[in-house]
Order: structure tokens, then sequence, then C-alpha cells
């Protein structure tokens, strides 16, 4: 670690995932958390604005979607390194970000709003199922999956469940390749780190079953990805942080699918990048944090995560665990279940199948994934549906 007077101290409201900090620490920097409540962001203290004020912090983060407006609205008070409060407005609203591109005319998924659960059925007329809902405000964490129209209404009730409004956002969109850019802006301009491929799963396919990367886009498809990418930070008004941005490619055409301005820490639960040799994103979140350029470098080999997949039940045995582990090319075998604990039904984004991932590296993608696969098919979990 860096001697204590080099040491960069950083605010982040959200939770703790358990991981960054140690992280942080090897890198230099002092992470310190403070939760969030009632979907809205606990406000520091008048002590942490006090060192804010000091100088005894040197950057301040959002790791929640209702913490942006306000870590917006303390960075720029305190002349900080942040987000703008109007990029910061649009993405703490999923509503906000679908009309805004609109009016900038880039193409995105096919969407409806509803300003409550029982608008939904006639909000979607003449979309095609599987409709995916998400509260305008809180994030994708609460998507539920309607397959059939007739689920509508019980899917937005399942969405705007503890969310600060009614509101949802109905989305349909087809099976097709999908990808994860990851970018970050700074005072010094916009560097795209990595594209990260997605698996798609079978129906309802809203949810990938695996990321890979680097991704597979061929030379034109890379150059048009990174043009949309850019495109819809500059339609979104991002002027700091890091982003991801999720395209699908539909029939030819690029459809902006999301864009998320949280930590990666909290959409995927390793650093695909750093495993692939690439700079790590944790890094790159504190150092553009705290007002640093982010590093960027090629990619020294390729990496793969897949979910570990279960059935909806009781979990009444797990095998296999070690012979996974023990595969080649593989870096992490992690199980976030027992037996005895309950698996939700399969189109439930909260449990559906991510009860632990297998990741693993390679000379390349076709390596890495091929042991990925190899370390799932030693993985068995049984569910009983006989409580």
């Amino acid at each position: 670690m860096l001697q204590t007077e080099t040491v960069k101290r950083i605010l982040i409201l959200g939770e703790d995932p358990g991981n960054v900090q140690p992280a942080a620490a090897a890198l230099g920097y002092e992470v310190e958390w403070q939760g969030t409540a009632e979907g809205r962001a606990d406000g520091p203290s008048s002590s942490w604005e006090k060192r804010i004020a000091s100088g005894d912090l040197h950057g301040i983060l959002a790791a929640a979607p209702c913490a942006l407006k306000y870590v917006a609205q303390v960075a720029s008070r305190h002349k900080m390194p942040g987000l703008s409060f109007a990029a910061a407005e649009y993405l703490s609203n999923r509503r906000s970000v679908r009309e805004r591109l609109d009016a900038c005319g880039i193409s995105q998924v096919d969407y409806a709003c509803a300003r409550s659960p029982e608008e939904a059925f006639e909000a979607a007329h003449g979309m095609e199922p599987p409709l995916y809902v998400v509260p305008a405000e809180g994030g994708s964490a609460r998507e539920s999956v309607a397959e059939f129209r007739d689920d509508l209404v019980l899917a937005s009730i399942g969405a705007a469940r503890d969310a600060p409004s009614s509101e949802v956002l109905i989305e349909s969109h087809a099976r097709s390749a999908r990808y994860s850019l990851i970018c970050s802006v700074h005072e010094a301009g916009f560097v795209i780190t990595a594209i990260i491929g997605q698996q798609s799963a079978k129906r309802p396919f809203r949810f990938p079953v695996g990321l890979y990367c680097p991704a597979d886009a061929d030379s034109g498809l890379d150059e048009a990805l990174r043009a949309l990418a850019q495109e819809t930070v500059r339609a979104l008004d991002i002027d700091f942080g890091q982003v991801r941005i999720d395209i699908l490619v539909s029939q030819g055409e690029l459809l902006v699918l999301e864009v998320d301005a949280l930590p990666a820490w909290t959409w995927t639960p390793i650093d695909l990048i750093e495993l692939a040799g690439g700079p790590s994103c944790t890094e790159n979140v504190l150092r553009v944090a705290t007002g640093g350029a982010p590093l960027a470098r090629e990619l020294q080999q390729a990496a793969a995560l897949a979910w570990i997949p279960t059935r909806s039940g009781k979990i009444v045995s797990i095998d296999g665990l070690k012979e996974a582990a023990s595969t080649d090319g593989v870096v992490e075998v992690q199980l976030n279940v027992r037996v005895g604990d309950t698996m939700r039904h399969v189109v439930d984004p909260a449990g559906r199948g991510r009860v632990g991932y297998v990741a693993a590296n390679g000379p390349d993608v076709e390596t890495a994934l091929a042991s990925v696969k190899r370390a799932l098919e030693c993985c068995h979990i049984k569910t009983s549906t006989t409580y």
C-alpha cells in the first residue's frame, strides 16, 4: 500500500459488495461506505460535509441509482469530480433516458411507459412478448418478466414493489447478439476500456447466462459499437465516471438496451477485463473519482464468466464444486447458496440462475468459454418442489 500521506479517500453511497475495500487499499485508496435507504440517498452527515470541504475526502461516488443526483450535487458544491446534474437526472430515471435518446435520434429497443401496473396491459399494446418490466426509478435490479401479455400487470406489480414510484417501463426485444461497452469519461476525454460479449439464455432470454471478453465483434461492428456508445454518452450529457452501455444487434441494426453509470462491481461479480489482462475496472473507477485519468491497455488474453444454473425449488444437494475448480483454465468458482435454500421462479431476475458463477481465462475466447463449459458440467445442484 502507498504511504499514508498519498492515500486518496473516497466516500461511496451504496452497498459494499465486500470485495472493493481490499482491492482499493491495495491500490492506495481508502474507501468508506454509506448505505442508502427508502429509495433515496442518505445524505452524508455534517461531519462528512466538513471533511469534504476541508479536503480530507478526495472523491465521492454513487453505487446506487437513488444516489446519483445527490452525489452530483455534492460534487458540484465542493468542486469535486462528478457527473453533471443533467446526466444524473437522466440516469436516475429509465424513462428519462429513453425519452432523451429518442429526442437525440438514437435507436433503442421498443418500449412503452405505464404510470401504474394497472395501465401496463394497455400501454404495451402491439408489443411482442416476452416483455421486460422495469421501474422508472430504481435501476434494473427489480426487473420482472412477462412471458405472456396476460402476465403484464403481475410483472409490473413485482417491478414497482418498493420502488420510489409505481411508474414502470415495458421493453421488448428479440433474442440477438448483445454487447456491453465499458467506458470511462474524464476531463481529458472518453475511453472505451473493453467490449464484453453476452451469451443469451433461452426464452425469456433477457438475462445473459454468460459474459466473455474480448467480444467477438469484427472490425466493422466494433467501430459501430464504439461510435454508438460515444453518441449515447454525448446525448445524456455524461461527462464523468465509468459507464456501461449495453447494445443489442438485431437484424443489422444497433439498439441501445441499457445505460448504467454505476461502478462495474454493481453489475458483474468479477472483473473480466482485468482477468483478460486489461486495466482494472475498480482502479479506473477510483482513479477517475479522484480526478485522474483511466488506464487503457490492450487485453493480453481472454476471460469468460458463466452463472451456475439451477431449477426452482428447495436445494437438496450440491455436488461437483471441487472438480469444477480444478478444471484447466478456471480461476474461480463461487457459490452463493447452500442446501436448504429455496430458488425462485426461473424468470425472476433476482434469483434466476444467479446462485453462483464460474470464471476462467485462456489465450482466446474459445478456450476460456470451453473451460467454463467443462466446469459447469461438473456442478450439480438438485432441487425439490416437495416442502
